[in-house]
């Protein structure tokens, strides 16, 4: 009986344990529950920072909890983190988490609303705006560390006025990271990436990572001109499938060809040239041209990059967006959100139909070799790579590398059967035919939130886009709630009618979101809206012609070289050239008011002392010289070039008379006079030199060189209305240079310029040199003369970078206001620090000789 007893004893102690956890589980009603209840604990244990950033097992042994310890130890000294301080009031804060619940539950996140914040980061405090955000549970999931979106008013940090805060198991940490910065390291967009330790109302949620959203700052630092920027798709697709248990395959809602979300929409339209550019996109998406959209190069390598990888995730159009480029009138591709490697075997299928397109083209297969090798290049340097972010958390599992080198050798010894592969053979539903569709049933008909796509055109053109496969009544159509149809019509399927149908209405100009269209289909009505008006006329891309047949007096030499034989010619149509052009000496160009020469190729105009080339126009102005994407250099000597304008046509709208865009250039005893134009010259992205050049007589900026290197020498600019030299992102060494008469700054460096400025003289200007925003500029035996406004200052007017710095050494500079030097900034004069004040740069540039 005692026996008995005890066995009892012992099997009901045996059993308490058990019935806690059945009691636990209880309380959890469900798996999800014990997913988010396993989550929670594990990023709580994370919030810690604790030397990893996903894997806490391999911390429970002696060894590894004695490195922990140390490790702990070595942050207190040497913290690599920087920290944010995020403070949300209690009801904001629960409804960010009500938010996070509810997306839990139903698996999908809609609408999250933004609530006020403020962030304390380098003791300083920031307004913001708060929202959740993703679309996927890993999030959202866990107590704390999901994910959020943050907007900065007016403000940066980390140089980022938009970004968004994840755990960095969500951002794939470090393969993502890694992918972005070989795509920056060849030269592509891709976002960026810093980490911090973020603490929300003083709770520690560990180290995550901040990611950049799209502004006009990404853009800037990523040395591109301000443009729009598209995405080729919404999260309504996203929304649909989750919502719905069976959801229709050929049901178009969010097909790429059809919708593009811009990005800051507010900002942009506010400037007609940004639409002309958002509409010549859409319009030309359905096109057959369609592949002239893209810019090969980016776009191949990017393909390139995530084949090696072994995965496409970050090609799919929901995590790449597309800058459009004002240069070349292109899109580029800004990849974000790459998954973990994988042997490349395991590739799958491309969704987006953009690098279908380009997988046919003879460009892409003919640049194949150059593009591969810019790839391996990077791709050869994993571990220099992988080095940096294990030394970031020193107790994270160690991450192989063999997987990438193997993909590597396989593509090298195989570059047709990886990268050649037949667009066909990676076509996804989007491009299946007919035969793959099956009409819909009526509980799939019952739950399509729309029938039809709208857009309307400023000629009062209304286009009506069938999302279905399947003929859908048009019941009436509304302008601002009002009905201005009579009777129905059939819009047919898109298969077997895949263009629009029209509706010409009375409605002209910009009329966003105004046009109502109410339809049927299967006994179900919805309606649809319109979105941007967009543009119908002024958007043709000069850049695709080819104009040089039809000028009698430019001759083919031989393959992609012409050449303009000398004489005096009239030129009364632009003159566009598909390869490189030759001026020969003593030509004398003149252009009426919309003529100009636009160069896909090197500009060579070599004329004599004796008889120079001369362009200049035949009455008011000419729209001046474009030259891009030369594979060789240009050279300009011995010209004289006067009466310019800024290139705009149509689409194409450039700042400068002359321009050079990623094409290397000399210039030597070169005229410039009389420009109407934003800037003489314009240099981009280029190496460039300066020697004997004359500018004089402008209304605004003499040089403008952007993200360029190079020279400038022995040159005069004189009775300049803006900037004499203005510089940004550039490197630059200007010797034995005059500037005069010059209404703003005789040197301007911006950007996180490099200048050195050696024996010039400026005279009469309103202010000598300014150093801003990163720049370090250097002044030896320089005399600056009556300015009106400061000889030399240095101040930072874009808070995302860094301090300026200008040091000046042996050098003149007359009496008055002589140095300022904003307070943070650097400035000495002959190894003296000039004293910091304070400056107001939004006031400053409200002056008369600042104002542009």
């Amino acid at each position: 009986m005692i026996i008995k007893h005890n066995k009892i004893v012992k099997s009901k102690l045996l059993f308490l344990p058990l019935l806690i956890l059945i009691l636990l589980l209880g309380f959890f009603t469900t798996k999800q529950h014990v997913d988010v209840f396993i989550e929670s604990a594990r990023q709580d244990i994370l919030s810690m920072d604790i030397g990893v950033y996903s894997s806490i097992r391999s911390l429970f042994t002696l060894g590894r909890i004695l490195d922990l310890i140390q490790y702990k130890i070595n942050k207190r000294t040497n913290n690599s983190f920087e920290k944010i301080d995020i403070a949300i009031n209690f009801i904001d804060y629960q409804e960010i988490v009500s938010g996070k619940n509810k997306a839990i539950n139903e698996n999908i996140r809609i609408d999250s609303k933004k609530v006020n914040a403020k962030i304390k980061y380098n003791n300083k405090t920031y307004n913001t705006n708060i929202r959740l955000k993703g679309n996927s549970s890993d999030h959202w999931i866990g107590r704390k560390r999901f994910s959020l979106r943050v907007e900065l008013k007016d403000k940066t940090i980390f140089g980022f006025s938009k970004f968004s805060l994840h755990k960095p198991r969500a951002r794939q940490y470090p393969h993502n990271h890694i992918f972005q910065s070989m795509m920056k390291d060849v030269g592509n967009l891709s976002s960026s990436h810093q980490l911090a330790h973020v603490y929300v109302n003083g709770d520690s949620w560990g180290i995550m990572d901040v990611e950049e959203h799209m502004s006009k700052e990404f853009l800037e630092k990523k040395n591109r001109k301000d443009s729009i920027i598209l995405r080729f798709t919404d999260d309504n697709k996203l929304l649909y499938k989750r919502k719905h248990i069976e959801p229709y395959d050929a049901y178009r809602i969010s097909n790429s060809s059809l919708y593009a979300h811009l990005f800051n929409k507010k900002r942009y339209l506010k400037k007609y040239e940004n639409r002309k550019m958002y509409s010549y996109v859409l319009k030309n998406k359905i096109a057959n041209n369609k592949v002239e959209l893209y810019d090969i190069d980016s776009f191949s390598k990017s393909y390139i990059l995530a084949t090696l990888y072994g995965d496409r995730h970050v090609l799919h159009n929901s995590n790449s967006r597309y800058y459009f480029n004002p240069f070349t009138l292109k899109l580029e591709p800004i990849t974000t959100d790459q998954n973990y490697w994988k042997p490349i075997a395991s590739l799958q299928k491309i969704l987006s139909n953009e690098y279908l397109d380009i997988l046919s083209t003879q460009f892409y297969r003919d640049n194949l070799l150059k593009n591969f090798s810019s790839i391996n290049s990077v791709a050869s340097k994993i571990d220099d790579y992988l080095l940096h972010s294990q030394s970031l958390f020193p107790l994270e599992k160690k991450i192989n590398s063999n997987i990438i080198k193997n993909n590597i050798q396989k593509i090298t010894s195989n570059k047709k059967g990886y990268l050649m592969v037949p667009p066909k053979e990676l076509i996804w539903m989007e491009r299946k035919g007919p035969k793959q569709f099956k009409l819909p049933t009526k509980q799939q008909a019952s739950e399509f939130p729309e029938h039809l796509y709208i857009r309307h055109y400023t000629d009062g053109t209304l286009e009506l886009h069938n999302l279905l496969p399947d003929n859908v009544i048009m019941k009436n159509v509304l302008f601002n709630s009002k009905s201005f149809t009579e009777k129905e019509i059939i819009v047919p399927s898109y298969l077997s009618h895949p263009n629009p149908t029209i509706i010409k209405t009375s409605y002209l100009g910009i009329q966003d979101n105004m046009f109502t269209v109410n339809t049927e289909y299967q006994g179900f009505n919805r309606s649809s809206k319109s979105r941007i008006t967009l543009v119908s006329k002024g958007i043709k891309n000069p850049l695709l012609l080819d104009t040089a047949s039809q000028f009698n007096f430019i001759n083919k030499l031989d393959g992609k070289t012409y050449e303009i034989k000398q004489g005096i010619w009239t030129v009364n149509k632009p003159i566009i050239i598909e390869g490189d052009l030759h001026i020969s000496p003593g030509t004398n160009l003149q252009f009426s008011k919309d003529a100009y020469i636009i160069v896909k190729g090197s500009l060579t105009a070599i004329g004599g002392e004796s008889n120079p080339i001369i362009l200049k126009a035949i009455s008011d102005s000419w729209k001046g010289i474009y030259v891009l994407n030369a594979g060789k250099k240009s050279h300009i000597k011995n010209v004289s070039a006067s009466d310019l304008s800024a290139l705009e046509d149509e689409l194409l709208k450039l700042t400068g008379g002359i321009t050079f865009y990623k094409s290397d250039v000399e210039f030597e005893n070169v005229n410039i006079s009389n420009v109407k134009a934003e800037d003489a010259i314009n240099i981009v992205e280029s190496k460039f030199s300066l020697n004997l050049v004359y500018i004089s007589n402008t209304v605004s900026d003499g040089l403008d060189s952007d993200f360029s290197k190079g020279s400038v020498s022995n040159s005069e600019f004189s009775d300049i209305g803006g900037d004499a030299l203005d510089f940004s992102g550039s490197n630059v060494l200007i010797i034995k240079t005059k500037a005069s008469n010059v209404k703003d700054k005789a040197v301007s460096a911006g950007e996180k310029s490099i200048l050195t400025v050696k024996d010039s003289k400026f005279n009469n200007i309103g202010i000598g040199i300014a150093s801003k925003d990163g720049s370090l500029v250097d002044v030896v035996n320089t005399n600056i003369l009556n300015y009106k406004l400061y000889g030399a200052m240095s101040y930072l007017k874009k808070d995302f970078y860094g301090a300026p710095s200008l040091t000046i050494n042996d050098s003149s500079v007359s009496d008055g206001y002589t140095y300022i030097r904003q307070k943070g900034t650097s400035m000495t004069v002959d190894g003296i620090d000039i004293p910091e004040t304070k400056i107001n740069v939004k006031k400053l540039y409200k002056t008369k000789m600042m104002t542009k």
